[in-house]
This record gives C-alpha cells, sequence and structure tokens, in this order.
C-alpha cells in the first residue's frame, strides 16, 4: 500500500509539472539562411536554464509555461531577445561588425558529415571522407553519382549496356552484372537496395558526401567499400520556387521547377522538385543511320513534412524517376566474319557501332519513405520506413553486326520493404559519450529473366539469309535465366564515442547480420535456400593535433551478402558465398 502510494504521488507530481511547462523548439540561421550549430538559447526569466544548437542549427527548450521570451547569442553575432510567440520558432542571427573585428569566432565548421549517421564536423570524422555542401555541388556542376565520384581519387563509376548497369570500383573492390554495388547508397537515412538506382540525377541536394572504407557496422550489407550518402534540402518555411534550364551538344536539353515553403507556418511543410531531359546522342549506328545513345529522363520528388510539436516531426518522401535510352552500341571488330581483323582493344573507340538492332532500354524507380523523429531531452529517436520499387529493361543486339542472326533481352525488377530504428544521443561539448543503437528488418525480392531472340528466315531457312532486310526474330525466345530470388534481413548495431580527453576519442562499435537467402529457379523448378550471422566490429582512434589536422587509425570489417548463379559455373557452382574485407587504415 506504501509503494502504490509513493507510485501515485509520482504520478500526479509528473502530471503537475508537466502543466506548469512547455517545450520551444526551433532552428537558428545566419542572414543566409545557413543553420548556426553551437548557439546559446535561455529562457530570459531564468538565465541558469539553457541549451545550445545543435550541428542543424535546431533546439528544443522546456521552460515555464508563463515565459513569453527567449534570449539567443552566439560568438560574433548580437545577442537577440526572442519573443515566444509559438511552439516552433525561426531564429535569423545578425552579424555584430564591431566584435567581429575583434573576435576570432571559434565556431563549427560550415560542413558537417552524417557518415555516423549522427551529425558532426566532419574535421572530426575519423575516415577518409569527402564532402560537398549545396554551394560545392552547384559550382563543382555534380548532376548525378557518376560526375561526383570522377571527382574522388581511387573511385571509378562505368555504365555499360544501359542505365542500370553499373560498375563501381572502390579501392580495387569493384561488381559483376547484375551483382551487389561495393558502396552503400544513403538518401536521408535510406539505404538504396538496387544499385541500378544509382543511375539518378541529383538535385536539390544539401550535403553530397563519400566515405571510403568498410562501413557495414552503421550502413549493413554491401557497404564493403564504402559508402554514399545524400542528404536532400528540408521544406523551407517561406515559399521559394526556382527554375533552371540547360542545353549542350547532341540536342541537349533540359529544364527543372522546385518549389518549397510552408501550408501552415513552423507546422506542415511541402516541397516539389521535378526536372525532365533530352538527349538526342552522338554516337551514330552507322547501318541504321540511327543514334544510338538517346536517353530520355524524367523525375520528380515530392516532400511533405508535418510538425507535431517542437520534439516530434514526420516526413513523408516520394521520389520517382524513369530513363527511355539506347543500349548494347557494343563494337567488337569492324567485320566478324574476317578471321584477319582483329578484335579492337578495349581502348579503341574508332569504330561506331553497325548493328542491325537498334539497343532500347528503361529503367525506373519509385522510392516511397516515412521517417518520424523525435528529439527527446537526451536522445534522439528515428523510424525509417521505406519501399522502394526498380525495373530495368532493355532489348538489343547480340553478335554485335549488321547480320541479323540473334537479339538479346533482359528484365530485372526488384522490389523491397524496409524498416529501421534508431537511437543517437545528443552531442554538446560536455558530453564524454555519444552514441546510435538500431535495429533493421529488411525484405528483398528479385527477378532477373535473360532471353536470346533468334532469327528464324536464318536459322530455319538453311543457314543462309542473315539480311537485315528480311530478318524475322522470334517471338519464342529461348531463356537463359529465369529466377526469382529472396532476401530477408535482421540487424541490430551499436556505435560508441568516448572522448578519453579533450583531443582524443575512441570508437568501437558492432553490427550484427542475419541473412536468409532463397532461390527459385523457373527453368529447372528447383528452390535453394542458403542463411547466413555476421559481425562486422568497426574501431578507431582519433587524436585532434590542432583546429586544422585530425590524426586517426581505424579498422572496419565489410561483407558483401553472396547469391545464387542462374546455373552452375566452372569456378563456383550453383551458390557464390559472400564476400568479406578488412581495412586498416592510418590517415
Amino acid at each position: 500500500m506504501k509503494n502504490l502510494f509513493f507510485f501515485v504521488l509520482l504520478v500526479c507530481t509528473q502530471l503537475i509539472y508537466g502543466q506548469q511547462t512547455k517545450d520551444v523548439g526551433g532552428k537558428i540561421t545566419d542572414q543566409n539562411g545557413i543553420p548556426v550549430p553551437g548557439a546559446t538559447i535561455v529562457e530570459k526569466s531564468k538565465p541558469t536554464n539553457g541549451v545550445i544548437s545543435d550541428f542543424d542549427g535546431q533546439f528544443v527548450i522546456t521552460v515555464n509555461k508563463e515565459s513569453n521570451e527567449l534570449e539567443v547569442s552566439f560568438i560574433g553575432y548580437e545577442t537577440q531577445t526572442i519573443s515566444i510567440n509559438g511552439r516552433y520558432i525561426n531564429i535569423s542571427l545578425k552579424e555584430n561588425a564591431n566584435e567581429l573585428e575583434t573576435v576570432n569566432v571559434k565556431g563549427f565548421t560550415s560542413i558537417t558529415s552524417s557518415a555516423r549517421v549522427r551529425t558532426q564536423a566532419i574535421q572530426s570524422l575519423p575516415e577518409t571522407t569527402v564532402a560537398l555542401d549545396a554551394q560545392g555541388i552547384e559550382s563543382g556542376g555534380i548532376v548525378n553519382i557518376q560526375t561526383f565520384t570522377s571527382q574522388i581519387s581511387n573511385v571509378t563509376f562505368n555504365q555499360a549496356q544501359q542505365p542500370g548497369v553499373n560498375f563501381l570500383t572502390v579501392r580495387g573492390i569493384s561488381q559483376i552484372r547484375n551483382g551487389e554495388s561495393p558502396v552503400a547508397v544513403v538518401i536521408d537515412g535510406m539505404t538504396l537496395p538496387d544499385a541500378s538506382a544509382m543511375n539518378m540525377s541529383l538535385y536539390d541536394i544539401e550535403l553530397l558526401e563519400f566515405v571510403k572504407g568498410p562501413q557495414g557496422t552503421l550502413y549493413g550489407k554491401n557497404a564493403i567499400a564504402g559508402a554514399i550518402n545524400i542528404t536532400t534540402k528540408d521544406p523551407t518555411n517561406t515559399n521559394q520556387t526556382k527554375l533552371r534550364l540547360s542545353a549542350g551538344n547532341g540536342g541537349l536539353i533540359g529544364a527543372g521547377l522546385s518549389s518549397s515553403g510552408a501550408f501552415v507556418k513552423n507546422k506542415l511543410y511541402y516541397s516539389v522538385t521535378g526536372g525532365f531531359k533530352n538527349f538526342d546522342g552522338l554516337i551514330n549506328n552507322t547501318f541504321l543511320n540511327e543514334k544510338a545513345d538517346f536517353s530520355k529522363e524524367m523525375n520528380i520528388r515530392a516532400k511533405l513534412k508535418y510538425r507535431f510539436s517542437p520534439r516530434w516531426s514526420a516526413s513523408f518522401v516520394q521520389d520517382n524517376f524513369k530513363v527511355d535510352a539506347g543500349g548494347n552500341y557494343y563494337v567488337t571488330k569492324t567485320d566478324i566474319f574476317d578471321p584477319s581483323i582483329p578484335v579492337l582493344a578495349d581502348d579503341d573507340y574508332s569504330s561506331e557501332p553497325f548493328g542491325d538492332v537498334l539497343g532500347d532500354s528503361e529503367l525506373s524507380n519509385s522510392l516511397s519513405s516515412l521517417k518520424i523523429e523525435g528529439n527527446l531531452e537526451k536522445v534522439k529517436f528515428q523510424s525509417v520506413t521505406s519501399l522502394n520499387y526498380t525495373k530495368r529493361y532493355y532489348i538489343g543486339e547480340n553478335d554485335y553486326s549488321q547480320y541479323a542472326f540473334s537479339k538479346v533481352s533482359q528484365q530485372s525488377d526488384s522490389d523491397t520493404f524496409s524498416q529501421e530504428f534508431r537511437l543517437v544521443s545528443k552531442d554538446n561539448e560536455d558530453t564524454k559519450i555519444n552514441y546510435t543503437i538500431g535495429a533493421l528488418y529488411q525484405n528483398s525480392k528479385r527477378y532477373l529473366n535473360t532471353s536470346t531472340f533468334l532469327n528464324k528466315t536464318f536459322y530455319e531457312g538453311g543457314f543462309v539469309d542473315a539480311s537485315a532486310a528480311n530478318a524475322n526474330y522470334s517471338n519464342d525466345p529461348f531463356v537463359g535465366n529465369d529466377d526469382d530470388n529472396t532476401i530477408q534481413t535482421l540487424a541490430a548495431f551499436v556505435f560508441f564515442d568516448y572522448k578519453l580527453t579533450s583531443k582524443l576519442t575512441a570508437s568501437a562499435g558492432v553490427r550484427m547480420d542475419y541473412d536468409k537467402l532463397k532461390n527459385d529457379s523457373h527453368i529447372t523448378n528447383t528452390t535453394l535456400e542458403n542463411d547466413i550471422t555476421v559481425l562486422q566490429p568497426k574501431f578507431s582512434l582519433a587524436y585532434q593535433a590542432s583546429k586544422s589536422t585530425l590524426m586517426y587509425a581505424n579498422y572496419g570489417r565489410g561483407y558483401r551478402s553472396g547469391g545464387f548463379n542462374s546455373e552452375a559455373t566452372v569456378k563456383f557452382g550453383k551458390t557464390y558465398e559472400p564476400e568479406f574485407t578488412n581495412n586498416y587504415e592510418i590517415g
């Protein structure tokens, strides 16, 4: 009875306290709209009650219910008294010219990193990282992942056959056709499950970063060589509209429109961005006298953000793109029937394609996501739910000649559901321990079909007439593979940073993945299953030698899931094993 009395007393006390206080949140920026981290926000009537803004300029402070003013200050800016006229306040700081002349501002860097899920200064990150903010992306002419990686050492990105067939190589770690990428691509906290989607155009991007080395501890399987982290711009509180136009050789024309604003200020925000690009092509098929590398792309992203309270918000994003393009325009040798003519070298681009089939391909992707965020007193909560559909198809040359022997098609579809939960500690100058804890469930289904269509005029007519003019391709193809593959993943991870001293930080983390793989072959009517449990640890030690110098050493283990071949191969058989890498780095 005594325990019950104290419990009731505690609940009543909390209810009374809750009725006497209120949460006020907001975002602090400078005059250019750039977030100001590290600003001090105090309750005007109670100066001992204060918080500081995080790396995104965000803050939440619990004040007395009767309080009506906050005081905001930051070195180099004028101290401002802000009226509490709502639950969420946007605050723009003004530079203090007199103070800037005599004070060396020791703020945070203007470019922050989200490579370790939580936001931190890029100078404090013990990883080989290349990061660009919105201004750097625009000035660098970055329009897609390929143009971004072209500026990074030891990274190559090639597209072959058609849009969506990508070969990304990082520090010598590459990928095979229709295989998993060695790099995780993450958009606003959601990992793209299909490597084909890396062909997307980049627009309205706030932060773009490439982190080298295994990143599986935080991003899971297939981040064996690194991670590309993409942060899109959030909707704005004020209405903004931007139009962009582009043109280039090969008949290139493009247009884009973006609009952002608030349906209800400080409560319900929106942003819509779309684009169109048409390219006639530069490579001519000399036999058909048509351009072989034509492309047409359309994309749209819509984001809706609702703020329930200063501490809780939800964001829904719908991101779609579609590409129609040429494909499979290879040249192997100038005449396949003349044995005296050698095969062209890999770097020989002197001959244009001359096949009798003009390649045609399609790539589309649809990503739907819902992110719920809670800014609690000591920790940030995130729930990320996503559903991704990718479709890739092409039909084109199989013999790469002007003769009509055969043509080939390939269809690759995937749909993936993911649910991830994260707890991320809040960071401030006095915090010694920072942590990220999370769990993931993912179910990915993939379909792959490759078919060959024979010219009946040639194969059924005595192997005489292989002319393109008389070609009659079969509608009943020879099927090379026809498979359904399913990968179910359960994962949990934890990562800690511990400040041993003001300059020395130790980090450690581990992730456990359980993958269950299943293959259904529609040709052999067989089913294969496999499962694996993997640990991916990561350790690092970082020493801040000076304001501009960080020395570090780290170790990480990466993992790329195995799978199934359509047919047994000479070297690997029907099943191929997962890959692992151990990375040691000093920088």
